[in-house]
């Protein structure tokens, strides 16, 4: 009887972890994508391209940048959406609406969310009046309907046909583009799951908000399998 429990609690918290894993690979191939296509349409800027790039922000913070473009003609902190119907809404905006079919769905102005990932980049370069580029990239079937502000790009090609347009501009000097570029592959925590799940934890801590069941599940099993790994690393190192 005790077997039969612990046979389908495990097979609940594989699953538990399957479908958490599922979802982020999921995720992770759209910004490889994304990543992959910034590349081709500006080749001359590939080098400075960083995705998913997690930082430690003070109190134990942690904030995530989809991806960030740095150059001497500018540093692009882009938050990519994906979002299909028809967006309304003001730059200066808490919130904005997405409408699809009568649907109507309230959204944090994407923005806003992005001066977070600007305020990360400022935070590991020791520099808070560091000159940055909001950019929010739509991706998906989907309009803005309204005053479009000028660095909300509706899909790849609106995006990199902004940024060529600056291409010719001196902003950054380029030892400085050398030096941030180095500093956030210095800084940035390695890219993987358990930096994501960190990052999931510690928003969810910041908002009083419960982590969802397959992340919260694959979070601790991941975390008490390092563990072990640590401690039977430990004991080795211990009894040469």
């Amino acid at each position: 009887m005790l077997f039969n429990i612990a046979l389908c609690v495990c097979v609940a918290l594989l699953i538990a972890v399957i479908f958490c894993l599922l979802e982020m690979i999921k995720n992770d191939m759209k910004e490889r994508k994304t990543a992959g296509m910034i590349a081709r349409l500006l080749p001359d800027d590939k080098a400075g391209l960083f995705s998913d790039v997690t930082v430690l922000m003070p109190r134990g913070r942690t904030t995530q940048i989809d991806h960030v473009l740095v150059t001497t003609h500018g540093l692009y902190v882009i938050e990519e959406k994906n979002y299909v119907g028809t967006l309304i809404g003001d730059i200066n905006e808490k919130k904005w609406l997405k409408f699809r079919h009568k649907n109507r769905l309230q959204l944090n102005n994407p923005f806003r969310q992005n001066e977070a990932h600007i305020h990360g980049i400022r935070h590991i370069m020791d520099d808070p009046e560091l000159e940055c580029v909001n950019v929010v990239l739509i991706n998906g079937p989907c309009k803005f309907k309204g005053d479009k502000p000028e660095w909300l790009c509706m899909g790849m090609k609106e995006m990199a046909d902004n940024i060529k347009r600056r291409q010719d501009m001196s902003i950054i000097h380029p030892e400085k583009v050398t030096f941030i570029r180095n500093q956030i592959s210095n800084r940035r925590l390695t890219p993987g799951l358990m930096t994501d799940l960190t990052h999931i934890n510690s928003l969810n801590k910041r908002f009083n908000q419960s982590m969802k069941l397959t992340y919260l599940v694959t979070f601790m099993f991941v975390k008490t399998y390092g563990r072990i790994l640590n401690y039977l690393g430990g004991n080795k190192t211990k009894y040469r």
